[in-house]
C-alpha cells in the first residue's frame, strides 16, 4: 500500500532520494531489511521496476490487488 501511495497509484516514480529504505520502513512498520527483501520480490514478480534513484510501480492494479489479499489474510 505505500508504494502505491508514494507513487499515487502508479502515476509517478518513487524517488529514493526523498524516499530513502529507512524512511519507507519505518512509515511501513518494519525494518529496512525486511523493506528490501520485499522490493526485491516485487521486482522479480514483475510488479516494480528500480534503478537506485528511482522505483516505478508498473503493475498498480496488480500491487493493489495483492496488498488486499495480505490484508485480508491477517
Amino acid at each position: 500500500i505505500l508504494l502505491l501511495e508514494l507513487s499515487e497509484h502508479g502515476r509517478h516514480d518513487i524517488n529514493r532520494r526523498e524516499n530513502t529504505i529507512q524512511q519507507m520502513a519505518a512509515r511501513a512498520a518494519t525494518v529496512p531489511v525486511v523493506l528490501s527483501r520485499t522490493l526485491g520480490e516485487l521486482k522479480d514478480g514483475g510488479m516494480i521496476e528500480c534503478t537506485r534513484g528511482t522505483i516505478r510501480v508498473v503493475k498498480p492494479k496488480a500491487l493493489a490487488e495483492m496488498a488486499l489479499i495480505k490484508l485480508e489474510q491477517i
